[in-house]
């Protein structure tokens, strides 16, 4: 995460948007002063994002936009064939290309897939950190090695994050999956 971090404060000239949580990184890694800095909401994080409601089966696009971030979570629940996608300079910077959020269809729980770029001799650290963060332990999540890509294939059961509900919005449920990929990044390193 320090490379993206610094790669990314290096590359931006005058003042750098932040999240809370990047801001509090950039300072404390003296990558960036405070007067170079200014907080932003993950809203606005997102306003460049890609977002896309696809099908689960056939993945073919149904709408794209921001307006189903606004959608409380339970829309997954209602609409089970359908998966929402982002993509985000945000997630990048912790390494994670996109993220989709979908009803598991067999346990009828939340899920959020990502691919996480992470060295495989983490895998005992990343282990740990999701079995102790996670409400369930082991039983909260899917973690998978893609020799072929290079990415921890993660799957995150979202009722077993704390602070979860249905009737947050989807932003809301894409925020916390950034807060707990960026704490997994910072225990990590």
């Amino acid at each position: 995460m320090k490379k993206k971090m610094t790669e990314w404060a290096d590359r931006v000239e005058g003042t750098i948007e932040a999240l809370p949580e990047e801001m509090e990184y950039l300072l404390q890694n003296d990558l960036k002063s405070p007067e170079g800095l200014t907080i932003i909401d993950f809203k606005t994080a997102l306003s460049q994002a890609v977002v896309e409601r696809c099908d689960k089966e056939t993945e073919e696009l149904i709408a794209d936009g921001h307006a189903i971030l606004d959608e409380p979570v339970r829309y997954l629940k209602e609409n089970p064939e359908h998966f929402v996608y982002l993509e985000a300079e945000c997630f990048d910077r912790v390494g994670v290309d996109g993220v989709s959020l979908e009803m598991n269809d067999v346990f009828q729980t939340y899920g959020a897939l990502l691919g996480l770029k992470l060295q495989k001799k983490f895998g005992p650290e990343i282990k740990q950190i999701l079995a102790e963060t996670l409400t369930n332990g082991e039983d909260s999540y899917e973690l998978l090695f893609n020799g072929e890509d290079g990415l921890w294939d993660l799957n995150l059961t979202l009722n077993d994050m704390r602070g979860f509900s249905e009737e947050a919005t989807l932003l809301e449920a894409y925020e916390m999956v950034y807060q707990f990929i960026f704490f997994l990044h910072f225990t990590i390193e």
